[in-house]
């Protein structure tokens, strides 16, 4: 994590100190108007705050809670993309969780405390009651919140109303009822916090959609295939299977193919990374797959998109055998549930 820490006063300066050393696996910037460690703050704080909540995974305050909250309001947007934000008063007694608390705050503040011998302060209704929130529930395994309304959801929670959990997955966690998706409609819930990377309609009650990122895209494709190409038959690809784009977890192909301009740039808006499968893997496994002497003569091997994809995700199971896009291949293999469960 890049953490940014903001200090006003000598005390400040020597506490900043502190927390570097206590987040030494992390990056920590200092910025501070006294004492020599960090980089002197030049600009107006409000300035300053709308810099650092826009490029930093976390700001740290050492100040008063006053001013971090009448400096940082007006530049928070969302719970689901604000940087977790922490103060510390300059004699390090009390850690405060101030904002997006369930996307790192919190944890952060304990952290923090324990290291510099502090009291975190945490005030959100689910973590002080030990209640797990829905993006602890993202975070634990390793899921992506999509869309939904988990304010509403974590208010449930709080509350103690009755939260059900719907997934394909191998996931169980308390105190929420674990069900298949197939029952979404059919079991009785106040929420619903609904796990998958298929495409479904909404359920009428509050709800969150979590995507597990389990989805491998095998792609074969002409030489200077554009990136326009590749997206447009990806979003075809994921469509005629019923998945989401969200749970794209790698793009998976053989080296050459991995080097094309238009492959890559896919990647990248995806913000996904490319997986290369080398052609002496594949060689093992191509008599499992339909290929083409075509193909062969051109790359080494008989086919591309459905052996990269079901290599790369760990030998899992095709979800969707290789389509043709006008040039380019798709295919679509789902990682084992034991490879994206929780950590």
């Amino acid at each position: 994590m890049r953490i940014a820490v903001v200090y006003l006063t000598r005390n400040g300066a020597r506490l900043a100190e502190r927390v570097a050393e206590a987040l030494r696996e992390h990056s920590v910037e200092a910025f501070g108007k006294h004492g020599g460690f960090g980089r002197a703050i030049e600009e107006p704080l409000p300035r300053l705050f709308a810099r650092l909540v826009k490029g930093y995974d976390a700001v740290v305050c050492i100040m008063a809670l006053g001013i971090v909250v009448r400096t940082l309001a007006k530049h928070l947007r969302s719970k689901q993309s604000d940087p977790p934000v922490l103060c510390i008063d300059e004699l390090g007694r009390h850690v405060i969780s101030v904002a997006s608390g369930h996307r790192g705050a919190n944890r952060l503040a304990e952290l923090i405390a324990s290291r510099i011998n502090a009291e975190p302060v945490i005030t959100t209704s689910t973590d002080v009651q030990g209640l797990v929130s829905v993006e602890e529930l993202a975070e634990r395994f390793k899921l992506v919140l999509e869309r939904g309304d988990a304010k509403a959801v974590n208010s449930a929670i709080a509350n103690h109303r009755r939260v059900a959990i719907f997934t394909d997955l191998a996931i169980e966690a308390e105190p929420f009822d674990s069900y298949s998706i197939l029952e979404l409609s059919r079991r009785e819930c106040d929420a619903c916090v609904v796990i998958t990377n298929k495409l479904l309609q909404p359920p009428a009650k509050p709800y969150v959609l979590l995507r597990p990122k389990n989805l491998i895209l095998g792609v074969g494709a002409r030489r200077g295939v554009e990136k326009e190409h590749v997206l447009s038959a990806i979003r075809g690809a994921l469509s005629e299977a019923g998945l989401s784009a969200a749970s794209v977890r790698a793009i998976a192909t053989i080296p050459r193919k991995a080097k094309e301009p238009g492959i890559a740039a896919a990647a990248a808006s995806l913000g996904v990374p490319i997986v290369e499968v080398p052609i002496e893997e594949i060689k093992k496994v191509e008599g499992r797959f339909n290929g083409s002497e075509f193909v062969r003569q051109s790359v080494g091997v008989a086919s591309v998109a459905e052996p990269c994809a079901c290599i790369a995700s760990g030998g899992g199971r095709l979800l969707l055998r290789k389509r043709a896009y006008g040039g380019i291949t798709i295919a679509i293999a789902e990682v084992e549930h034991a490879q994206h469960g929780h950590s």
